[in-house]
């Protein structure tokens, strides 16, 4: 029994076209994740959202 515990299906194949999207995604992320973090509207929604605790 193999000792991975995803789906063989899911072994990380994908469309070569999606490579581009992926590396683009990578680079700008962390920019976009700093920008939001310093957003007050966007943290006051996240602050709502986490009191409110999960159903």
């Amino acid at each position: 029994m193999p000792s991975s515990t995803v789906h063989p299906a899911c072994s990380g194949l994908r469309p070569a076209r999606w490579t581009p999207l992926s590396v683009l995604r990578g680079m700008i992320n962390p920019a976009i994740d700093a920008r939001l973090a310093d957003d007050l509207k966007v943290r006051a929604l996240l602050g709502k959202l986490e009191d409110r605790g999960v159903r």
